[in-house]
């Protein structure tokens, strides 16, 4: 059971570094893709608490969810960190 959840995880932290890639390369917008990262980290967290939920059996398993979506809270701070750091070097660059 703890090798299902662990690929679980694996696919939904790919998954939506997927898809905010996706978001960002068709916008051209990293604080989007940023955004987008930290909507799926609640829907993917409620989805697989409610996975676990229901394969489990137990009330506690949806603190399963709250783990993947912690994790991609972090990345979604990491991406809002990195766009920060990007648009002084974007807009220094334009200016030279």
């Amino acid at each position: 059971m703890i090798d299902f959840f662990l690929i679980l995880m694996i696919i939904f932290i790919l998954a939506a570094n997927l898809i905010a890639f996706f978001v960002f390369y068709k916008k051209r917008n990293l604080y989007l893709a940023a955004l987008v990262t930290l909507l799926l980290a609640g829907v993917f967290g409620l989805v697989a608490g409610m996975l676990a939920v229901w394969l489990i059996e137990d009330g506690f398993a949806f603190f399963c969810g709250f783990n993947i979506a912690g994790i991609l809270l972090w990345n979604s701070i990491a991406i809002f960190l990195i766009a920060i750091i990007v648009s002084p070097v974007k807009l220094y660059r334009k200016q030279t």
